[in-house]
C-alpha cells in the first residue's frame, strides 16, 4: 500500500488498486512518461500512474 492511498482511505474511504501490477508495465509506464517529459521528475510520472489506477471503496466488498 502507498501512503497515497493510506491518506486516502482515510479521508474519502477509497483507494487505487496497485495490487497484481505488472513490473513491466510499471516500468514501461514510467519510461514512456520520461521520454515524454524530459525535463520532469520521476515522481511526477509516478503520480500520473497513481492517478491512473482505479478508485476503489474502502473498506472492499466481500
Amino acid at each position: 500500500m502507498s501512503g497515497a492511498n493510506a491518506a486516502m482511505m482515510s479521508t474519502s474511504k477509497a483507494y487505487r488498486g496497485l495490487s497484481n501490477l505488472d513490473a513491466d508495465l510499471v516500468v514501461g509506464s514510467l519510461k514512456a512518461f520520461c521520454a515524454e517529459n524530459g525535463s520532469a521528475a520521476l515522481a511526477q510520472g509516478v503520480e500520473r500512474f497513481f492517478g491512473s489506477r482505479p478508485v476503489l471503496p474502502w473498506p472492499p466488498q466481500p
